[in-house]
């Protein structure tokens, strides 16, 4: 390929800089043993029925346009989003899955995970649009969700996309955001009082008793989407501008951190306002974005790393 290099000198305290530009098509990344990659990017999405709230709460009501509801807020930030993602390297697969009293996934063509390019932007945006605030906050049945739709991706790629290759590297990322704390989990049955964890179906009962729907999400957190086969880097927002609606969303993000291994990092981000989200939504898009261009090259794995 064709490559122009600008260098200056540097100093210790002053590094130089190297700038290179390249006219040859944008490859897909690979791995150091040749294998396709892309990321599958989990938005785990609350529509309880607090997300009818303004940023302050349920009596936050003025009557004007500056305090819009947070569903709405919301769905024109992640929206962006979706634009950030489509508008780069076309080998990012989006799932939206939405959460209240338990979590589904908006299937696109029958499909848990939809490329997002400029041609299925609009359709995913349309899941997103579909969303509407009800019904409790059961913050674990999301991850739950988010967990399989991840692990049948790496797994089976060809059944998101028949174009990937079926050694597809997998890089996971999920995007969960509360504007409150957990208030439901997911039970098998009633009599023993066990935790639904199982994958298809959903959960039979719904409790609401103590700590359970913490413990609920704390278990997710730390037996799934850090305990399990599957790196995935997690980002936990916190939406609401009301502080003691989100005080254990700093907690869940703990949940899916594993600090022995940097590749299974849960992050927190509050946003209490628009502004906030967008330039949230910004910094986990970038990352993103970031990892995956180009340029970042081939994993530093060893290439029997699956």
């Amino acid at each position: 390929f064709n490559s122009l290099v600008v260098e200056d000198g540097g100093t210790p305290s002053y590094p130089a800089t190297a700038l290179a530009y390249r006219t040859d098509d944008t490859p897909g990344p690979t791995t150091k043993a040749g294998k396709k990659v892309v990321a599958a990017v989990t938005l785990v999405l609350d529509e309880s029925g607090s997300m009818d709230w303004r940023m302050k709460g349920e009596d936050s009501k003025p009557k004007n346009s500056t305090n819009p509801f947070r569903m709405t807020t919301l769905k024109n930030k992640a929206n962006k989003l979706i634009d950030q993602f489509s508008s780069m390297t076309g080998n990012i697969y989006v799932s939206v899955i939405p959460y209240s009293y338990d979590a589904t996934i908006s299937k696109i063509n029958n499909k848990d995970f939809t490329l997002a390019n400029s041609i299925n932007k609009e359709t995913i945006k349309s899941k997103i649009s579909e969303m509407s605030p009800n019904g409790a906050t059961n913050t674990g049945d999301g991850m739950r969700i988010s967990y399989y739709a991840m692990k049948n991706f790496k797994d089976n790629p060809t059944s998101v996309d028949s174009s990937l290759p079926s050694d597809t590297k997998v890089v996971n990322y999920m995007i969960l955001l509360s504007d409150g704390n957990p208030t439901w989990c997911s039970y098998k049955d009633v009599g023993s009082q066990r935790y639904f964890f199982r994958e298809p179906g959903i959960p039979q009962y719904y409790y609401n008793y103590g700590n359970d729907p913490l413990r609920y999400t704390e278990i997710m957190g730390k037996e799934y989407i850090t305990g399990q086969d599957l790196d995935i880097n997690t980002f936990v927002i916190g939406f609401s501008a009301v502080k003691s609606e989100i005080d254990k969303a700093n907690s869940i993000a703990g949940y899916c951190n594993l600090s022995s291994n940097p590749k299974r990092n849960g992050k927190y981000y509050e946003a209490s306002s628009d502004v906030q989200l967008e330039e949230v939504f910004d910094e986990i898009g970038g990352t993103i974005l970031k990892e995956m261009w180009h340029i970042y090259g081939p994993y530093a794995e060893d290439e029997n790393n699956n």
